[in-house]
Parts: structure tokens; C-alpha cells; sequence
């Protein structure tokens, strides 16, 4: 998936680290860049205008807060870490040390989702009033066997919520902000995992706005379904698709003044797609390249952060049998994780 961006004319890679060297240095020959087996050193040598992390994210806060104490800009893959507290530390490191923090989600450039974006920020939908989400990521049980790490809370931190549908958190806080409370179900149903393969979650915003989330591993399904109510409009973004429905009358203005059974009418909008750009790295690459040449907007460790806060909400919910209210206690997350792994 890197690859590609990785080839951008624009780019040169000066370097590249893994801790296993086959086939680490097969793949930094094929770029004709030095390979190191120790990352501190590879940076410290070729002192780079950024790196990009692609390690487990269990040690993602790790490498990135290391390479922005060294002066080094970088790009993370998603999710930001394994907990809220450790993004909190990375970008607090950025901050310090004046370094921009990316986050890797190409979802956000697919071109319903840009087109779902414009159409919101212009205040069409008038204001949300509900939210609903369903994503399946269906994985066989041979999928969790590729890896010991895979399904863990020590390898992962947390099952389909951390691992797949990260994505799908991302596009919900993107298109209608992170929720202020949440209240969740992370069973494991399927799968022999640790891990939750299934997270369903009632979500409320600040403005009275009502929210559904659901997603599964374990579950058969289309990808995605996305549905965004307002007080003017509806949208619906599947995958590679989206649809727009203007009502013809607020619906304030229709509860305030309609006749007792009168239907709201609603009018379908055409909404033009631009292709120009993909849902890919090649697109968050370019983007990050942009922040760091002229200081446009990009998805910084701020905007990275949300996705997995609410996931993390969501697990604290669950295994406490109560609502959560965002932003969430760091400290009651840190020590539940620490005993899901202890006891793992």
C-alpha cells in the first residue's frame, strides 16, 4: 500500500529499518536506500525530512515520539497507538519540538467522502440530527492464525475496532465530529481471539444528535452503509457510492406548520464526484508533502487521535457496563488495559 507513494517523483527514500533483515533489506535495495536495522541510527545518519512509521502500533508512540525528540517530522500509520494517552504524548512531543504529526487515513479522500465533507461543511444537511454506521469486515479464522499478535490485547490492543474498523471511526468523527458519550458492546462471537470481533455502540453529541455504530469480523455483509440525517437533508456514502436528499421544508418548519399527516417530500440532488483524487496512501502522501512544504491543512495527531479515543471509549464502556463521556479518563483506560493483558 506504501509502495506506490513511495515512487512519488517528489520523493526520494534515504533510508529504511526493520528489525528483522530479510526481507528488510531486499525491500530498501529495491529504493536504492540504505537499510539499518537500528531506526535511532538510520535517522541520525540521513537525517531525513520525515519518517513514516509502519511497526506495529503497539510501538507507534514509541518510534514516532523518538523520532520528533531527534527534530524529525512524521507520518504514522493507523491507529495513532494503542491508547488514547500515548497519542495524547505524541502530540504533545510535536508540539514541543514544532515537528508536524500525520496520521495515515486514506478513507478520507475517497471521492464520495470528500464530496459527503463539501457538503456538510457548506451547512446543506442544516444541522445533524442522527448518525448511523454499519461496517463488516468479515475475516475468516485463518486470518487470526497468520499472526500470534493478531486478536491480543498485547498485540493489538483491541480486536475489529483497533484493526479494521479504525477506518470507519475515522469517517464518523471526520463527517460528523467525535461524540461526547457513548455507551457499547464489544463481544467476541465468532472467533477464538482475545480480542472483541463484534462492537455495537449508541452514540450522542453535544447538540442533541443520536448516533448507531456497528461492525463486525464476525458478521457477513456489504462493506459499508453510512447515513448522515439533518435538519435539511439526508445522506447515504457507501462504499464508492453516495446519494443526497434535500427536504423541501426544514423539518422544524414542517413539524411547526404541515398538516397532521402530511409527508415530508424529499428531492434527490445529483452530487458530482471528483476523481482527480483516490482513497489511497498516494493521497495522504501527497497531502502530508503539501502541510510540510506550504502549511496545509492535513490530518494531524489531533484529528488522528479521535478515531481511536472513541474506540477506546467504546472498549471502556463495554468492560465497565456504563456510559462514557468523551473526552475519556486516560488513566481508567490505561489501567483496564494493563489488566487485559495481564490476564490474556
Amino acid at each position: 500500500m506504501h509502495q506506490p507513494a513511495l515512487q512519488l517523483p517528489e520523493l526520494q527514500v534515504v533510508g529504511m529499518s526493520d528489525i528483522v533483515e530479510h526481507p528488510g533489506q531486499e525491500r530498501a535495495a529495491a529504493f536504492g536506500a540504505p537499510f539499518y536495522t537500528d531506526y535511532e541510527r538510520m535517522v541520525a545518519e540521513t537525517q531525513p525530512d520525515f519518517v513514516v512509521v509502519i511497526v506495529p502500533h503497539t510501538i507507534h508512540a514509541q518510534v514516532a515520539t523518538t523520532c520528533l525528540g531527534m527534530g524529525i517530522n512524521v507520518l504514522t500509520e493507523k491507529p495513532i497507538a494503542l491508547e488514547v494517552a500515548e497519542a495524547d504524548a505524541m502530540i504533545a512531543a510535536a508540539k514541543a519540538t514544532n515537528k508536524k504529526l500525520g496520521v495515515v487515513f486514506q478513507h478520507r479522500f475517497r471521492p464520495e467522502i470528500r464530496a459527503a465533507k463539501a457538503i456538510l461543511t457548506a451547512g446543506v444537511l442544516g444541522n445533524i440530527q442522527h448518525v448511523e454506521m454499519t461496517a463488516f469486515w468479515t475475516r475468516a479464522a485463518s486470518y487470526y492464525r497468520l499472526g500470534a499478535w493478531r486478536g491480543t490485547w498485547r498485540g493489538e490492543g483491541g480486536g475489529v475496532l483497533l484493526n479494521q474498523a479504525i477506518h470507519h471511526l475515522d469517517l464518523l468523527c471526520f463527517l460528523a465530529g467525535q461524540p461526547d458519550r457513548v455507551y457499547a458492546a464489544t463481544p467476541t462471537r465468532r472467533h477464538a481471539i482475545q480480542t472483541e470481533d463484534t462492537a455495537q455502540a449508541h452514540l450522542e453529541w453535544a447538540n442533541g444528535a443520536l448516533g448507531a455504530l456497528h461492525t463486525s469480523t464476525a458478521e457477513g455483509g456489504p462493506s459499508e452503509r453510512f447515513q448522515i440525517v439533518g435538519t435539511a437533508g439526508i445522506l447515504e456514502i457507501g462504499d464508492q457510492s453516495i446519494r443526497h436528499w434535500r427536504f423541501a421544508q426544514d423539518i422544524d418548519a414542517h413539524i411547526q406548520h404541515a398538516e397532521p399527516f402530511a409527508r415530508l417530500e424529499m428531492i434527490e440532488e445529483q452530487v458530482p464526484l471528483d476523481a482527480s483524487v483516490q482513497g489511497n496512501h498516494v493521497a495522504v502522501y501527497q497531502q502530508y508533502i503539501a502541510a510540510l512544504r506550504t502549511g496545509t491543512p492535513f490530518t494531524d495527531g489531533e484529528q488522528g487521535r479521535m478515531a481511536l479515543e472513541l474506540a477506546d471509549a467504546m472498549i471502556l464502556s463495554s468492560q465497565t457496563h456504563t456510559a462514557v463521556t468523551l473526552p475519556i479518563d486516560r488513566a481508567a483506560f490505561s489501567a483496564l488495559l494493563s489488566r487485559l493483558q495481564s490476564q490474556a
